[in-house]
């Protein structure tokens, strides 16, 4: 095992060192670092399962060249055993033909896949600890091995309009197994969606902003799902092409009640004073509760998604005020997992019931100020006003999870405060 992780410090500290050694700058080359987990969704979809604990993340794209590692942590409750992952490979692309609206590109990649006990429970009960969250004491896999890691993509695409493109992918992959990808694509810049198959569905979400990139992969009709977020480094040094914002993605944390929500929220703009706004609103967790009394260990799924109408007021100094009033529907689920065979869920009815509210806020950086790529990045906060119709209802669902108490109450009145991230995006 020690043998093992001086490999793993080896490979992280020497693929990168010789990586950076051969690169060449320029504004289309990219590094780019984050993390991630299956809170992470954009709203996209409820997630079942603990599978994807966290995530790192490593990537240099330099010209033709492409380098990227994963460090992984997962939980398997269908085996009931946990495992480390690490994933490190190099990739060439080539472009065989392109013409202006239609390109091939054929890229392949090689590297290796460490699977196994990497040591990464002590950073996931870290983790754990400061959410006040239950931690997944599940034993890791009997042993760790070292697999090849190699796929070919063969790519056509077709540029339908300025910035849009439509294509096809074609990948076979040894990976565990022999698999073989298939997908379909549309990109809007390096933005888009991929719908592919590989034995199961999958829909991968990519909302790339330069020096923000987040990424959910989601696997239809299954019970995985988790979402990255990483920063390009070398943002800073390329030229800035925003000039003005013609939508905005705000990514966010607030607590309404005792759940603690990760807010997303896309604003389409209408003018220079008014847009209309999508939130979506998810938190998932495993309370911390006497597993051993109870024999079921519960988990807690909560979304929230409104429509709304924003009104900018008349900026002061560094501040932009807004009102905005939403209206939607919010999402309650419990699933319990019992103890005898973790694999083995039983999930309520969800329940679903209105909710509207008034934000008071502001952005706390001019529009501008801050600019990289094609986006202005800004900090916004509010306060949100709450009202949950229903509320005895959600209060009789909640208390089924056993970790809330018998006189516990959620109140229909519910203020909160938000902070969070508002980046501004120029389209075209």
């Amino acid at each position: 095992m020690k043998n093992m992780r001086k490999l793993l410090i080896a490979l992280l500290l020497l693929v990168p060192a010789m990586s950076a050694s051969a690169f060449r700058f320029d504004f289309d080359n990219r590094v780019l670092i984050g993390s991630g987990n299956e809170k992470l969704t954009m709203g996209i979809n409820k997630n079942d399962d603990d599978f994807l604990i966290f995530n790192y993340t490593f990537a240099i794209v330099n010209g033709p060249f492409g380098f990227s590692s994963y460090l992984n942590a997962f939980t398997d409750r269908a085996s009931n055993l946990r495992h480390d992952e690490l994933i490190v490979a190099a990739s060439w692309t080539f472009v065989p033909y392109e013409n202006g609206s239609i390109r091939f590109r054929i890229r392949p990649t090689a590297g290796i896949d460490i699977d196994g006990d990497l040591g990464l429970s002590a950073v996931q009960a870290f983790y754990d600890d400061i959410r006040r969250q239950e931690f997944s004491d599940l034993p890791y896999v009997d042993e760790t091995t070292v697999r090849p890691y190699a796929d070919l993509m063969v790519e056509g695409a077709y540029v339908l309009a300025k910035h849009l493109r439509l294509g096809v992918d074609i990948s076979p992959q040894y990976w565990e197994t022999f698999r073989f990808n298939i997908g379909a694509f549309v990109n809007w810049k390096r933005s888009g969606y991929r719908l592919g198959w590989d034995g199961n569905w999958s829909l991968r979400t990519t909302l790339d902003f330069g020096i923000l990139r987040f990424e959910h992969y989601k696997q239809l009709g299954g019970t995985i799902g988790f979402g990255t977020i990483t920063i390009d480094v070398l943002s800073p040094l390329r030229e800035v092409t925003w000039q003005n914002s013609d939508a905005y993605v705000n990514l966010g944390i607030q607590v309404i009640s005792d759940f603690e929500f990760i807010t997303q929220q896309a604003v389409i703009r209408l003018n220079d004073w008014s847009a209309i706004t999508y939130i979506s609103r998810y938190t998932s967790g495993f309370p911390k509760q006497d597993k051993e009394s109870t024999g079921v260990r519960i988990q807690r799924n909560h979304s929230n998604m409104s429509l709304g109408y924003l009104v900018w007021l008349p900026s002061f100094w560094a501040f932009t005020p807004f009102v905005e009033l939403d209206g939607g529907l919010a999402r309650w689920q419990i699933d319990f997992l019992y103890n005898n065979n973790f694999s083995h869920r039983e999930t309520l009815d969800p329940l679903n019931t209105a909710f509207a509210q008034l934000r008071i806020g502001a952005s706390l950086i001019p529009e501008g100020f801050l600019k990289f790529d094609g986006s202005t990045i800004k900090l916004a906060a509010s306060i949100d006003l709450n009202w949950y119709f229903s509320s005895d209802r959600i209060t009789e669902y909640v208390k089924q999870d056993t970790y809330h108490k018998d006189d516990y109450v959620f109140k229909a009145f519910q203020p909160s405060v938000y902070i969070g991230l508002h980046v501004g995006l120029d389209l075209y």
